[in-house]
């Protein structure tokens, strides 16, 4: 199940997505996007729209990423 949309767990995910491994290809080239966005040093417009991106990337293919959603929030 995935964490609510404003849970701190999605910053980190889109501030630092190098410190996760992702088993779903599809994800891993996603998080590479976002990952040129600028991760830390991202502005608070980029971060919102990359948590709001990821949300829906996550929400729409949860039953393909069911091992990365345990791996990346417990």
């Amino acid at each position: 199940m995935l964490p609510a949309r404003n849970d701190a767990k999605w910053r980190m995910l889109v501030e630092h997505p190098e410190h996760f491994t992702y088993t779903f290809l599809a994800l891993k080239i996603f998080m590479q996007r976002i990952a040129r966005r600028g991760g830390p040093n991202m502005s608070a417009t980029d971060r919102e729209t990359s948590i709001d991106e990821a949300y829906a990337f996550f929400q729409k293919n949860e039953r393909l990423l069911t091992a990365d959603i345990s791996s990346i929030f417990g």
